[in-house]
């Protein structure tokens, strides 16, 4: 399970279009350990880090929110080392890219725009697109490519510089959450 199951009702519905840039938070991060991983280390456990008695359930919120965006940076930088070529764009979908403060600040954090398509359920889409070459309905890649079109384009903005100090804070926030089994 990814660690959204649990942490929705945690916070209510984190995912939430509503959750927005007055959501601040100033040293809160969530630490959600996907298959009892965080940063590759099976004794690692999910954290909640930088709480105050000032923290509310909006800080929750972002919190989780931005732990999707810094997991998914350390991944594409693992990515883009390992393949010796830059991202130019990431492409997203899902349930998660319909909240714009998550996709802003992950195009901030990646310093690349982030491209979120008009049909967001493109797992769905992409099972449907299969189907339709295997069975002649498209003659080529092309004609599928066709059909995809760009919803909202995220380009790295005013916020690049936060997000990169704050992206080094979560790595010290990731060393608190290791080595509790």
């Amino acid at each position: 399970k990814d660690g959204l199951a649990w942490e929705k009702p945690l916070v209510g519905t984190i995912l939430s279009p509503k959750v927005d840039k007055h959501n601040a938070v100033v040293e809160n991060f969530f630490l959600s350990v996907i298959k009892d991983k965080a940063d590759w280390d099976p004794h690692a456990r999910g954290t909640l880090v930088g709480l105050t008695r000032g923290t509310g359930r909006g800080h929750l919120a972002r919190a989780a929110l931005e732990a999707i965006a810094f997991q998914s940076a350390d991944l594409l930088t693992a990515m883009q080392s390992d393949a010796g070529q830059p991202l130019l764009e990431l492409r997203v979908d899902g349930g998660a890219t319909a909240n714009d403060l998550l996709m802003q600040f992950q195009a901030d954090l990646l310093g690349v725009p982030v491209v979120r398509p008009a049909y967001t359920e493109t797992t769905a889409l992409g099972a449907a697109f299969l189907a339709g070459l295997g069975a002649g309905f498209w003659d080529n890649d092309g004609a599928v490519e066709a059909n995809w079109r760009v919803g909202r384009r995220f380009e790295p903005g005013a916020g690049r510089s936060d997000a990169v100090e704050r992206r080094g804070a979560w790595h010290r926030a990731v060393e608190r959450s290791r080595d509790w089994t």
